[in-house]
């Protein structure tokens, strides 16, 4: 007795519908049948009973089969069709055969129809579309889908009418996404992009007929403008105080601050002078030409360097602090008027200094800002719910109300004050902007007039030569000067252009994996992204820093790091679960049915280990140390370069079962495996390119010589392509000669194995720095970040 069996031939009728529209409705699919007789026994009898139902049902991303009911045993069954998972309709025909009867044919529906999306199944799908705020930087900012699109998705952003998620303006964008997912109707997203205009605190100085101050759109760097626009130096300051010819400036770096004088040298520049460093002044102010006092304010360390110093220029050297004048107290604001310094202490009390005396002018505390004029010291005070402007009169000690406003960068000309109005409540009452008011007290317990309007805008850093108004709008981050009138205000930088952001960010890193490239955009922090080669869509995989991305199986391995803090991960391309598998850097990762086997760099050295799958009984297997960037594991050896401390890097053969390392006599900066398990050696010490025969661990001999540097080897498309290192070429060995293709910087090539299919890679510059941190380099054209094909010719896919 036969036993019945399911045949499968691939003859079926497809009938695809498109997801997106109104769904189809259920129903029960009655069968078609076709008998074929036997013209040599017209007595065969007639299958009874049989039944094919089809069936209706709503995609789940599983195979589902039809199958033809009571038939009798002993028959065969054979299928045009079945196992189908793509929404789609399917006519299935079914051939029953037994001995003694006659075949019947039987034909039935499978209707796999769209499912739905909505916001539970996205979160199971790992996508996402999120809110976003970005300050105002004038750079071009986006709300993005964020996840590991399924291929062929196709997608689509929308702002109001207009197509795009991006903005650079200050204000708020809703933006709609239309996502398109096979399998599934389509789907509605929605997610606001905030650009803010974000008021910080910068600075300005006037020096003789010219203007510096921080440009907040070039990293804050330092301009000048005269009768134009200048950049002055790449210097941050962290204050000015000057007398109108100089003007001292704070410069904050990485090593710490020091002061510098600025004058104007007669030719239409300006002359930078160090003056002070190797302390860490916190805010100045200018006494005249050659000296100005300064405070000293450290949280934790160099404490017993806090205080107030009087400085003379004149006596300036490298162990030349100038003189200290307060020991038990710091100054959290301070000017200068007749030659007396009066100050804000750390209680928010007023002190004057002159003639190694101290006065103190108990006002509540609460002090804040502070200016000086005619014997009068103008400031604001009070508490949040509750400041004002205040004068107090320093011979008599009175104290006078202003107004009622919360007032900022006070500025004086002439007989007025200037500040910006920063009160919660009355400039709500009022309107924002810069205010003035009679240095009299005329305005007492009310607000100022309004002299730059502010109420769409926000207007900061405020400052003043004493005859204009400088200060900045932060909805566009452009510096202004203004009458004291307020009616004749100028943008000082409306000739300027923002420079291009060369910043790259990790390293290139890419794989060609099922129709799709995935590859880290260095110009977003080395975020994973990947490209479709179907829709054509860009799409951000991953939100946070990648340094490899590889695939095995149904799982993505990828390593990630905040600075220099690495560890390994892995997600299920079914259900985009992460899961970290180790808390080491893991480089060059191989695996096989059961294991990983990688390159884990360590502080002082990189070795050889190898973990499950899951990240579990994890093994040093050999302890020397190894270069992290090349590793293949074939059958029970595992090929590496073996980095000793002193001579040349060779090839090296580890014995897995062993554990025994045997280092070859070929020398090797890089390899990778070609066909037939044959290893191409870049043998840089020689200028070679050595072909290796793993089966038999011998040399086979040099295919190249008087080779170029060489970095990025990869054995895709049938052929050895590399980098060109000292050319930013891209390269490929043909005829036992590198030929050069494209005259762009090639780093991480990528692509099948077999000929005739394109190369992918990113035009990115990438040295190892300390402990093997990646270092790139930006060269507009020939290494700027973006993903490129090859493919006879050159192309660009992504641009970053």
């Amino acid at each position: 007795m036969k036993k019945k069996i399911m045949l499968v031939a691939f003859s079926s009728l497809l009938l695809l519908s498109a997801c997106g529209g109104t769904s189809l409705p259920v129903e029960s699919l009655s069968a078609a049948t076709s008998e074929t007789g036997n013209s040599l026994n017209s007595e065969l009898k007639e299958f009874t009973g049989l039944v094919f139902n089809g069936e209706s049902l709503t995609y789940d991303g599983k195979p589902h089969y039809l199958t033809v009911e009571n038939v009798p045993e002993g028959a065969e069954v054979t299928y045009s069709g079945n196992g189908y998972v793509e929404a789609a309709e399917y006519v299935i025909t079914a051939t029953i055969k037994k001995d003694g009867y006659k075949d019947k044919t039987m034909e039935a529906k499978l209707k796999i129809y769209c499912a739905y999306l909505n916001d539970g199944k996205l979160a199971e799908l790992g996508i996402s579309f999120k809110d976003a705020t970005y300050p105002f930087d004038g750079e071009v900012h986006q709300v993005q889908l964020v996840g590991d699109l399924p291929a062929g998705t196709n997608f689509y952003y929308m702002i109001g009418p207009e197509k795009g998620n991006s903005a650079i303006e200050v204000g708020e964008y809703q933006v709609t996404c239309n996502l398109g997912i096979p399998n599934y109707y389509a789907y509605t997203m929605t997610a606001k992009l905030t650009i803010t205009a974000e008021a910080k605190t910068l600075y300005s100085s006037v020096v003789g007929s010219s203007i510096l101050f921080q440009n907040d759109l070039d990293n804050d760097t330092l301009y000048a403008y005269n009768t134009s626009l200048k950049k002055l130096s790449n210097d941050v300051s962290g204050g000015f105080s000057g007398t109108g010819n100089i003007s001292f400036g704070i410069v904050k770096s990485l090593y710490g601050k020091a002061v510098y004088s600025y004058v104007e040298d007669g030719q239409g520049g300006i002359k930078k002078t160090k003056v002070l460093e190797g302390i860490g002044v916190k805010l100045l102010a200018a006494v005249d030409s050659t000296h100005f006092y300064y405070s000293v304010h450290n949280l934790t360390l160099n404490k017993a360097d806090d205080g107030i110093y009087f400085y003379d220029t004149t006596k300036a050297g490298e162990d030349y602090f100038g003189d200290k004048i307060i020991n038990d107290d710091f100054a959290t604001d301070m000017t200068v008027s007749g030659g007396v310094l009066y100050y804000v202490n750390s209680e928010k009390n007023i002190v004057s200094y002159t003639g190694g005396v101290k006065t103190t002018y108990f006002v509540d505390g609460n002090v804040y800002d502070l200016t000086a004029k005619n014997n009068c010291l103008y400031y604001n005070k009070g508490s949040i719910a509750a400041k004002g402007l205040y004068r107090l009169d320093i011979a008599s000690k009175k104290e006078t109300k202003l107004t009622i406003d919360n007032g900022k960068d006070l500025s004086i000309i002439g007989n007025n004050l200037y500040y910006v109005n920063k009160d919660l409540l009355s400039s709500n009452i009022f309107g924002k902007g810069i205010y003035r008011i009679p240095l009299d007290g005329t305005f007492g317990d009310l607000s100022g007039t309004r002299v730059v309007d502010g109420s769409n805008d926000k207007v900061g850093s405020l400052a003043t030569d004493g005859t204009s108004l400088y200060y900045y709008r932060f909805n566009t981050s452009h510096f202004y000067k203004n009458s004291a009138s307020g009616e004749a205000e100028a943008d000082l930088m409306a000739s300027f252009v923002k420079p291009e952001d060369n910043t790259l960010v990790g390293c290139a890193f890419n794989k060609y994996f099922r129709e799709q490239v995935y590859f880290l955009n260095m110009k977003d922090a080395g975020c994973l992204y990947k490209y479709d080669l179907k829709t054509r869509k860009t799409i951000k995989v991953l939100p946070y820093s990648v340094s490899n991305i590889y695939f095995n199986g149904e799982y993505m391995y990828f390593g990630s790091y905040i600075l220099t803090n690495y560890a390994e991960w892995r997600m299920s391309l079914e259900t985009k679960v992460i899961t970290k598998i180790s808390t080491d850097r893991c480089e060059s990762l191989r695996f096989t049915d059961t294991k990983i086997y990688y390159i884990n760099v360590g502080p002082s050295k990189s070795t050889l280990h190898s973990m499950d799958l899951d990240g579990k009984n994890d093994i040093e297997i050999v302890s020397d140390g190894m270069d992290p960037f090349s590793l293949e594991v074939i059958d029970d050896k595992a090929y590496s370069i073996r980095d000793p401390a002193v001579g040349y890097k060779k090839l090296a053969i580890t014995n897995l079962t062993t554990r025994t390392v045997s280092v070859s006599d070929n020398k090797c900066l890089s390899f990778v495996m070609g066909e037939h398990n044959r290893l191409y050696l870049n043998n840089g010490a020689d200028k070679k390119i050595d072909l290796y025969e793993t089966g038999s661990s011998s040399s086979l001999g040099s295919l190249v010589e008087g080779a170029p540097k060489l970095t990025d080897l990869a054995f895709v498309n049938g052929h050895l392509y590399a980098k060109n290192a000292d050319e930013d070429k891209l390269v490929v060995l043909q005829d036992n000669a590198l030929t050069a293709l494209a005259d762009i910087s090639a780093s991480s090539i990528t692509g099948e194995r077999e000929p005739g299919t394109p190369i992918f890679f990113t035009a990115a510059k990438t040295s190892w720095g300390l402990d093997n941190y990646p270092v790139t380099t930006y060269v507009k054209g020939t290494s700027d970040g973006a993903l490129y094909s090859f493919d006879k010719k050159l192309k660009q896919l992504v641009s970053v």
